[in-house]
Formats: structure tokens, C-alpha cells, sequence
């Protein structure tokens, strides 16, 4: 049996459980016991049967959801005697995917989200967009994220390759581009990946859609890090697949998510010193966590000069022919697909034409 169904099994008895039975029978049953117990008119006999079958009754239900608990606890054993075996797995799938993914693979890899997640997830963005503190994104790639954390004076955007970093910075005017922090880094055990990045800085770092391919161990190397990056009260806002339900496994089992599961990933944040602040859903799968380092969030900053962040391209007029030509270019060198292709700004994809033709 794979681990999927065996967690699906679990996952189950926890929607139905507990049953309060023992209370259910309680509020139908003792007022019945009270008219009785309180009349003039007895038959002792049967009332004293009928307040031993209710005790009778009590314990068995006591005894039926004590069972219950022992399945799932039986359960969970079952499921810990297998993780061995799974997060080896994915720490070998993790290190052979490193070598074999390519940048247009990365980019266009998307987590599956509905319009009211997304718009519940940029309200509790946008109460991190603040001037007075630095904000981090790691991988901000396509998303629309970095449009709601321009505000954060300085903003860092940080990746495992420029190609990976360009679309998110190339959307904006020259100006807005100046002023963004951009870093190259690479994994590693025995250096740090964000020495860049200064230490108790961040009012806010953004991981989405990038933990999800992580094995368990190279997240928590990632959190024991950033740890250092966060200012006391700062937030890292992150996305997982969460294997604690069956469909999140299912992911790993497919080969197309890590596995990682909720309790163990939260265990190990907070081993680390941090709070969980905040903990939803965002599908059957994948959560979005935020995890808040201890202290109060305060800034030295006394004001910021303001200024209009737009897109590179509300300053460039071609014709038909003239889009339709840049648009095929970028194809040729494979910049990006042509459903990408059909979406990307024209300014950014001139951009992006630029940057290859001048390497």
C-alpha cells in the first residue's frame, strides 16, 4: 500500500473524529433520565435498569472512540516506519533534478491557485510592504507577488541564475530597476547562500513556490539562514507541499513535489526560534506558511523619497508587424515559450532580447 493511501486513511478518520458521542448521548438522554427520575409515579426497578444501560452505554461509546484514537495513532506509527524511505527519495530525486531542470522549466512552473486565495494571500503581502523595512523575494520569477512589495526600501531579488532573476526585474522602468538589490547565489552546506543580504535586515521575505521541490533537509537550511536575514518581528511568508495530507504525498509520489511533511516542517522552524504566525491552506496540497521571528518590528527610517513604478514598456509604440517580429525573435532564441510569449510585456521581452544578444 503506498503511503498516500495510508495517510488518506488517516486524513479521513481525522474529518469524522472526534464524535463526542459520550456528550451527544448526554444532552439526548439525561433530560429523559430527569422526567423520570423526578416523578412521583415510579417503577424503581426499571429506572434503576434504565440508569445502568445508560452508564453500560457511556462506556462502550468511551471505549468505541478510545479505539478509534489507537487506529490513528497505529496509523501515524505505520506512516513514520515508511518517511525513512521517502525522504531518502527525495533528497535523491532533489539532487538529480538540480542538474536537469532548465530555466524556461523553472519559470513556468506554477502552483495551481484559485482567484480568492490569491487575493487573500496579497492582503496579508501588502501588510508587509513597508517602506521603513527591506523586503526579500527568492525566485520571484513571473508572479505578480513583487508588484505588491515594491514599497520595501531596499527590495532583494534572489536567485540561483540571472536568467531566472531578469523577468521580474525587467517589468519595471529603468528607474525602479536601480534601485532593486539583485543576487546570484548557489546551495551550500558549508558557506552561506545570502552573506550578500545584511544580517537582522528584513521586514519580510517571500519564498513561493520554491520550498515545494526541497527536501526536507535543504529547507531547514534555507529557514536556519534566513533566520539571521529577519529583523526581530520579521516575517518569512513561505509555500510547501504539505505531506501530511494525501494529496500532497500523491505530489511526491508522482514525482513532481517534494516530501515534506507539515508537522515535520513546522517542528523544525520552530527548533529554529521561530513563531508560526499564520497557517492556510492554498489547495488540497500546498500550504502557505508564515513564520515570524520573535521581537517587535521597528525601524530607524525617518522618510523615503516616493516615485511611480511602472512597466518598461508603456514607454515603447511599435506596430503590428514590428511586435510581431521581436515576438519571434524571442522565440528563436528561446527566451521563453509562446504561451509565455503571448502574455510577457513587450518592454520586458525587448529587454530580454537585449540582455542575450549583448552576452
Amino acid at each position: 500500500m503506498k503511503l498516500s493511501q495510508i495517510i488518506a486513511y488517516k486524513n479521513m478518520l481525522e474529518e469524522i473524529t472526534p464524535l463526542h458521542s459520550v456528550l451527544l448521548v448526554h444532552d439526548k438522554l439525561n433530560p429523559v433520565l430527569k422526567v423520570i427520575e423526578s416523578r412521583d409515579l415510579q417503577f424503581e426497578y426499571l429506572t434503576s435498569q434504565l440508569l445502568q444501560h445508560y452508564r453500560y452505554l457511556n462506556r462502550s461509546l468511551n471505549d468505541f472512540e478510545n479505539t478509534i484514537e489507537e487506529i490513528k495513532i497505529s496509523i501515524q506509527k505505520l506512516i513514520e516506519q515508511t518517511e525513512p524511505a521517502y525522504y531518502k527519495i527525495s533528497t535523491e530525486s532533489y539532487k538529480f533534478n538540480c542538474t536537469n531542470e532548465s530555466t524556461e522549466y523553472l519559470l513556468n512552473r506554477k502552483l495551481p491557485v484559485f482567484d480568492n486565495v490569491i487575493s487573500k494571500l496579497v492582503n496579508r503581502i501588502q501588510d508587509h510592504n513597508d517602506w521603513k523595512h527591506a523586503g526579500m523575494i527568492i525566485r520571484p520569477g513571473h508572479e505578480d507577488w513583487i508588484t505588491h512589495l515594491v514599497g520595501c526600501d531596499p527590495l532583494y531579488l534572489l536567485d540561483q541564475s540571472d536568467e531566472l532573476i531578469d523577468p521580474a526585474i525587467l517589468r519595471f522602468n529603468d528607474q525602479y530597476q536601480r534601485r532593486l538589490r539583485t543576487h546570484v547565489f548557489d546551495e551550500s552546506v558549508d558557506y552561506p547562500m545570502f552573506d550578500y543580504v545584511p544580517n537582522a535586515q528584513l521586514g519580510i521575505c517571500l519564498v513561493w513556490n520554491f520550498f515545494n521541490y526541497k527536501p526536507i533537509e535543504v529547507i531547514e537550511l534555507y529557514l536556519r539562514e534566513l533566520y539571521t536575514k529577519l529583523k526581530p518581528g520579521g516575517t518569512l511568508a513561505m509555500t510547501f507541499n504539505n505531506c501530511d495530507r494525501f494529496e500532497g504525498t500523491e505530489l511526491f509520489e508522482r514525482h513532481y513535489m517534494s516530501y515534506t511533511p507539515g508537522r515535520e516542517v513546522i517542528t523544525r522552524a520552530e527548533s529554529i526560534g521561530y513563531l508560526v504566525s499564520y497557517n492556510f491552506r492554498t489547495d488540497s496540497s500546498n500550504n502557505w506558511l508564515e513564520l515570524k521571528k520573535p521581537g517587535s518590528l521597528t525601524s530607524i527610517k525617518g522618510g523615503q523619497s516616493l516615485a511611480k513604478v511602472v512597466y518598461k514598456d508603456e514607454y515603447y509604440h511599435y506596430t503590428k508587424e514590428q511586435i510581431e517580429s521581436i515576438k519571434q525573435q524571442a522565440s528563436d532564441l528561446n527566451i521563453a515559450g509562446s504561451d509565455e510569449l503571448a502574455q510577457m510585456p513587450l518592454g520586458q521581452i525587448i529587454q530580454l532580447l537585449n540582455q542575450r544578444t549583448n552576452k
